[in-house]
């Protein structure tokens, strides 16, 4: 979330669609021509449509502006991997959910696709540097949640693969390692899905001994 200025203006989209490329530097050419701020509540995967803001000005002219900020925004029917790292996510995913069917079986694929999802994470786990320069002072964009990354990563694949001990077990696993990485927010949300895959491992697994061994590793993700 972004703290818009009360006084600041809604600039609403041309069309329904998904945000496929949000052109950054030149909305800041914008705000910095006419010395104001803009507010970007919708960035690149966001469905959208003209009855809500993508964006907010403030102190900025606004018959011009209005048309100028709109045109940053690239809108299609169709989601793009250029901008949009949580498509990524989900295309990931999919690939796992797609071996899971039972047509297809693979848990294997689905291990490997688990595997990838904790370097895409450890990567996002990596501190950044205090020091960077702001490049766009005037332009504040909503962040991409931690949340919705890790549900875009591992939900899927925690339902599909709810019955499949070895699926389950290297997810867990998985959610371990992560519940280690980065801030505390990162071991709240890794012991989140931990507890939620354990639930649907319970409800689906047949056998009592791979419930325990699915028990014995969500209690090792919980932090000491």
């Amino acid at each position: 979330m972004i703290d818009v200025p009360k006084a600041a203006r809604p600039i609403y989209a041309s069309r329904i669609g998904y945000i496929q490329h949000l052109d950054v530097g030149a909305l800041s050419d914008i705000a910095e021509e006419g010395k104001g701020t803009i507010f970007v509540c919708a960035t690149p995967g966001a469905f959208v449509s003209p009855t809500e803001p993508i964006a907010w000005a403030d102190h900025l002219g606004f018959d011009k502006q209005e048309s100028e900020i709109r045109a940053c925004f690239t809108i299609d029917d169709v989601r793009s991997f250029d901008q949009d790292p949580r498509f990524g996510a989900s295309v990931l995913t999919e690939i796992a959910s797609r071996a899971l069917s039972p047509g297809i079986n693979d848990p294997g694929t689905a291990i490997d696709v688990i595997g990838r999802a904790i370097r895409v994470l450890a990567i996002w786990a990596e501190p950044g540097d205090p020091e960077q320069d702001i490049m766009f002072p005037r332009i504040h964009v909503a962040k991409i949640e931690l949340a919705d990354l890790f549900d875009d990563l591992f939900t899927p694949t925690a339902r599909d693969g709810a019955g499949i001990v070895e699926v389950g077990a290297r997810l867990q696993k998985a959610l371990k390692i992560l519940s280690r990485l980065g801030s505390a927010t990162f071991a709240e949300t890794a012991e989140r899905h931990s507890r939620l895959a354990l639930k649907r491992a319970e409800a689906n697994l047949k056998l009592e001994q791979d419930i325990m061994l699915i028990r014995d590793l969500a209690k090792k993700v919980e932090r000491s």
